[in-house]
């Protein structure tokens, strides 16, 4: 099968795990904006901020590391496994020795619930880390599977706890809780994860020398992999996460609970990326030793036009998403919209280029930007936040974000190069930064105006890539000629 059919048929596969799960969780901001107050929801939102900073941390980043030996070497996979299962065991138990400091003020009161947030890290760890190992290991039907459960289950409990008990911030994290333990249980028990697990564990017990020595080397090849993710996970998270804090301490735990809200439309342009992102992973390093050039060039020439399309249709139809998803006082967040779809169209583009360093496996040039980026999201949430308020998270977010698609562009020169069509680029977000400035400043008619530009855009995008699109079509239809 050709590498470009095969990354279609993974993309469906991935795409229906996203409306399974992603979506049903999107739908359930309706339910969390009207059931919880600001302060909650800004509570349960710094929960899922803190999850997202010390996850990596705790577990050196040893999911990532997972599916690309396992990927590299299938032939023991069950070491990597069991390395993968054994690291995040012993990360859980960093974290619970470290729950005290959740009392510390700016976590917003997260140390009331410091058991509540320990079973959500434990549950959504090791969920990642058994999706992370089936994508390896190639059983990727199985994944929708566990995700359909872990979302109904997520579902069913968020409307009894929240809605019909009414048990607020305690009710979302049961529901946050239980449903990825269940799709844990089916990994194991249907995905055959438990086998494997088990195998290792009697192997080990058979020549418990012999089985360390080899372990320990497959440990120390992981952790050369692993570990510049784990600052660059931490380097990400401040870019991407750290204007909660500054929004709690300058402006209260309410203010974040709006951006947090306001933040919910935006990441479907990221969700829908990360779709394309689980399927490009596997291909991209299944294709690591032949030229990836060409190939990343092709699937850049298509994701960029409809990353930015989708980012116009989104800030066209944001007054009216939010009318419907942001209930009572959330409402009036909807004007940062526009301004976080921009921060999140340059972090999908510059997570894109970062994959060119996971890909080769020259992971400290993917750390070092993240690094820069990181460092100028705490220069400007410092600067901005005072002086604009809440809108200067979002300019801080886009102008950090901006940077670090830059610098991987400069960076990613020496190891593989492809086109980045800076004559369209430029076209595409000279009319996106016009539009975001049309509908945040509501201008008079500032609807039609949108309109008129992302029809603009689309006609534009669409006609650059109709060329890139049918030969993807083309390829995927007749795989003998995808090389």
């Amino acid at each position: 099968m050709g590498k470009y059919k095969q990354l279609a048929i993974n993309i469906s596969i991935f795409a229906l795990n996203f409306v399974a799960t992603k979506l049903i969780t999107f739908l359930l901001v309706p339910l969390y904006t009207y059931y919880l107050s600001k302060a909650e929801f800004g509570l349960t939102d710094m929960s899922v901020t803190v999850n997202m900073m010390v996850g990596p941390l705790a577990t050196l980043a040893i999911a990532d590391a997972v599916i690309r030996f396992v990927i590299e070497d299938h032939e023991h996979s069950g070491r990597y496994v069991l390395t993968g299962v054994t690291v995040t065991l012993l990360g859980t138990v960093v974290i619970a020795l470290l729950l005290p400091l959740l009392d510390l003020p700016f976590f917003g009161g997260l140390g009331n619930y410091r058991f509540q947030y320990l079973c959500t890290f434990i549950s959504s760890n090791f969920f990642s880390l058994f999706g992370e190992i089936a994508r390896g290991l190639g059983i990727l039907n199985l994944i929708p599977v566990c995700a359909i459960t872990s979302s109904i289950v997520t579902t069913v409990l968020a409307v009894v706890c929240i809605s019909w008990l009414g048990m607020g911030a305690n009710g979302y994290f049961i529901a946050v809780s239980v449903g990825p333990t269940i799709g844990c249980l089916l990994y194991l028990i249907i995905g055959g994860l438990g086998k494997i697990i088990f195998f290792e564990i009697r192997e080990l017990k058979h020549n418990v020398r012999g089985y360390l020595a080899v372990q320990y080397i497959s440990f120390r090849s992981m952790l050369r992999y692993s570990l510049p993710l784990v600052p660059n996970s931490l380097f990400w998270w401040i870019g991407t996460s750290i204007n909660r804090f500054f929004l709690t301490g300058i402006l209260g735990v309410a203010c974040s609970g709006l951006f947090a809200a306001a933040s919910k439309i935006p990441s479907l342009l990221s969700m829908v990326y990360q779709v394309f992102l689980q399927a490009w992973q596997i291909s991209a390093f299944q294709e690591a030793h032949d030229n990836p050039s060409v190939f990343f060039s092709r699937i850049y020439a298509v994701l960029r036009p409809v990353m930015f399309m989708a980012s116009s249709a989104l800030m066209l139809i944001s007054p009216w998403l939010a009318s419907l998803l942001l209930q009572r006082e959330f409402y009036q967040a909807w004007t940062l919209i526009p301004m976080l779809l921009i921060a999140i169209l340059f972090n999908v583009l510059n997570s894109f280029v970062g994959t060119v360093y996971t890909t080769t496996m020259k992971t400290k040039g993917l750390m070092f930007t993240t690094l820069l980026g990181a460092a100028s999201s705490v220069a400007l949430n410092a600067m901005l936040i005072p002086v604009c308020g809440v809108m200067g998270a979002c300019y801080a977010m886009a102008i950090s974000n901006a940077l670090v698609f830059v610098l991987r562009i400069f960076g990613t020169k020496t190891i593989l190069t492809f086109d980045m069509q800076w004559g369209k680029f430029t076209i595409a977000a000279t009319l996106l930064g016009l539009q975001t400035i049309v509908v945040s400043s509501q201008i008079n008619g500032y609807f039609l105006v949108s309109a008129f530009i992302c029809a603009a855009l689309a006609i534009i995008e669409i006609f650059g890539m109709r060329r890139y699109l049918a030969l993807l079509l083309g390829k995927v239809l007749n795989p003998n000629r995808s090389r």
